[in-house]
């Protein structure tokens, strides 16, 4: 018997364009939550997936993009330490094929936080400087501005997750992904800036998120209308905590070089459990 998720996904399969899942990772074994989502992840017909392992990310996503087939109309790009909902390519691809074209995206990403504490957000709103390295440095996103649904543009975002028309690719040229100097690991920082300098913009999907695997998976997540950040012991939802705003820095005066953790929202440093379900 087929499911109903099962007839929806394979309805959608020959809806849209087929792409490439773009894989450049050191390893493919790191953690069974992505080999299980990549086994069922669902995805258009004829789409195929890109693997390239070296010691470099950087060299394998050039590598992925220089031998994209014709065939594919987009790129997804994923890294062996997330874990992911099944359709989450599907859902993502409605901002590039369902909405009318004036609403149609070229760059999307699903929310992520970083593997490590503060298990900050991915995601940068502004360019506030530039170091003496030079290297550029930018602001966060913090959970409580983000919006209750939808889109929202961004100036940068990580590229686990993020979906990418083929066109933008081809506007930017070879090498797709650099880092900004030799010094600092930014290549999607650096794409981010280049496809903006070509007249594209980037966009966070804020319905959407996929998890960030380290000693524990870290999920951005909405519970009550409050944003905040799920910590998962156990990967399928079974022993989480909510904290609600996540963790930030504190602002940080001139002068000072300490870095001041705390949890925002809750002074008293309380956490909240969480059994909600599972993205």
């Amino acid at each position: 018997m087929t499911s109903t998720l099962e007839a929806a996904s394979a309805s959608a399969r020959n809806v849209y364009p087929p792409g490439t899942v773009l894989l450049p990772c050191h390893d493919h074994a790191r953690y069974h939550h992505f080999t299980n989502d990549m086994i069922l992840l669902d995805v258009p017909d004829g789409t195929e997936i890109s693997v390239n392992r070296s010691a470099s990310i950087v060299q394998n996503l050039n590598m992925g993009i220089a031998g994209l087939p014709e065939s594919s109309d987009w790129v997804w790009i994923i890294g062996d330490d997330h874990t992911f909902a099944r359709d989450i390519i599907m859902r993502l691809l409605t901002h590039l094929y369902d909405v009318p074209e004036e609403q149609q995206v070229d760059i999307v990403a699903p929310l992520c936080v970083r593997r490590g504490p503060p298990f900050s957000l991915v995601a940068f709103d502004a360019q506030v400087k530039i170091d003496e390295v030079p290297h550029p440095a930018y602001h966060s996103v913090q959970f409580q501005d983000l919006p209750q649904h939808g889109l929202v543009e961004v100036v940068a975002c990580g590229s686990a997750g993020m979906l990418v028309r083929r066109k933008v690719f081809d506007a930017i040229g070879s090498p797709w992904f650099a880092n900004s100097t030799g010094l600092f690991v930014d290549e999607d920082m650096e794409f981010c800036r280049r496809a903006r300098a070509k007249g594209f913009k980037v966009y966070l999907d804020v319905d959407n998120a996929i998890g960030h695997l380290g000693i524990l998976a870290a999920w951005p997540r909405k519970v009550d209308g409050e944003w905040g950040l799920i910590l998962d012991f156990q990967g399928q939802g079974d022993n989480r905590i909510f904290m609600p705003g996540g963790i930030r820095t504190e602002e940080v005066k001139p002068g000072d070089t300490q870095q001041h953790y705390g949890v925002y929202g809750d002074p008293k440093g309380n956490f909240t459990v969480h059994d909600g379900g599972r993205t």
